[in-house]
């Protein structure tokens, strides 16, 4: 099978959905098939050697009043080079662009939503997109039940329609380990008992709600610190420097800016447990879809702590790989962090059963399977 999978977020670029096209490309190809990923070429995006995949990177694509042209252009110049069987686009604005060339061109499409493109609020126009979009896929693909559900809702499409298939994990890359002596050094954390927030640093992510848990917690345990990884928006930082100055936790809380992408699982092996308590989409459609940072954290034998909303407990299973706590509750996030940190058996066995978990069912081989299998279904 040719495949193009074409994705505007590629690594090294950071997020979810950078992830997700990378774990089904290298997976598609260690199955033998022949894969095009198109993406844009974005910051410090150096030539990459990836046996079986071609990558094809559109510098104009960062042009943002010719985006589109350069989008149709980059996408059907591939589809006539490669004359793929299959094209994987990782948003349904994505395939929206390829959508018409499937009866010339005689590929599948596949589309994949992730939840934030779905569940914001969509302008009348982007909604009927999204649903011719949704019925001329061969197969539509959502990483969490909350995504199927809401893109259910907002087009009144059966669920049948929409298959579930999570995101998943590469179990080399991301495996426990020592912590790296150069990053302990670097954010003074010898003797310090880590509590880590892998993300962007934005209001959804609910970073605040873990600083105002913090200062319940150092009482009894005065070497906390937390560890904020992840490049941030400005207004944000600024507001959480300010929040953590009123609190007077300068000594409990480190930011790490943007990492570099081989540093990922180095800083999971760094902490002691894993938090990210996304305060869900309420009104506002921002959303959490899944949350893969919590699987990848599981995959270091991280217990994790996530907020019950949208997309998380498809990620979480509270008591089984980690906990779950009630969005924007600070008395929660606070017990949950304590009973961790208190319960050495406990934390260790929620990361280990947290690693098997992703073993059995959130391998990236697992996940490309089951794209596999409802592709061919979709033949019968």
């Amino acid at each position: 099978m040719t495949c193009i999978i074409l994705t505007e977020d590629y690594p090294p670029a950071p997020g979810g959905i950078a992830q997700w096209a990378r774990g089904v490309a290298r997976s598609l190809a260690i199955r033998g098939h022949r894969v095009t990923v198109v993406t844009r070429l974005g910051k410090n995006a150096a030539p990459e050697a990836q046996p079986g995949i071609r990558i094809a990177r559109m510098p104009a694509w960062q042009w943002i009043n010719l985006r589109l042209l350069y989008l149709y252009g980059a996408s059907f110049f591939n589809i006539l080079r490669e004359r793929p069987d299959v094209i994987i686009a990782t948003t349904w604005q994505l395939a929206a662009i390829v959508r018409p060339g499937q009866k010339l061109f005689g590929y599948r499409l596949v589309t994949v939503y992730h939840g934030l493109e779905v569940t914001k609020k969509l302008p009348a126009y982007q909604k009927r997109g999204l649903l011719k979009t949704a019925r001329a896929s061969a197969l539509n693909i959502a990483v969490s039940h909350f995504t199927r559900d809401q893109i259910c809702q907002k087009l009144s499409l059966p669920a049948h329609l929409i298959q579930v298939v999570h995101n998943g994990v590469d179990l080399e890359r991301f495996k426990p380990g020592a912590p790296p002596a150069d990053l302990l050094e670097k954010y003074e954390l010898q003797g310090r008992r880590v509590l880590l927030t892998l993300s962007r640093v934005i209001e959804r992510k609910g970073h605040d709600i873990v600083i105002r848990a913090l200062p319940s917690l150092i009482g009894e345990h005065p070497k906390l610190l937390y560890l904020i990884a992840g490049a941030y928006h400005q207004d944000f930082y600024d507001r959480l420097r300010e929040l953590i100055a009123q609190l007077g936790l300068e000594n409990h809380v480190r930011f790490t800016g943007r990492l570099e992408d081989e540093r990922l699982a180095d800083i999971y092996n760094l902490s002691e447990l894993y938090i990210m308590v996304s305060k869900g989409s309420g009104t506002s459609g921002n959303s959490e879809g899944f949350g893969i940072t919590y699987l990848e954290a599981n995959a270091c034998e991280k217990a994790v702590i996530g907020s019950d909303v949208d997309g998380i407990p498809d990620a979480v299973e509270d008591g089984v790989n980690g906990l779950l706590v009630p969005p924007n509750d600070i008395e929660a996030t606070a017990g949950a962090v304590g009973r961790l940190l208190r319960e050495d058996a406990l934390r260790d066995k929620l990361g280990r059963d947290g690693r098997k978990r992703i073993e059995q069912r959130f391998t990236w081989d697992k996940i490309t399977g089951r794209i596999l299998d409802l592709l061919e279904n979709t033949n019968e």
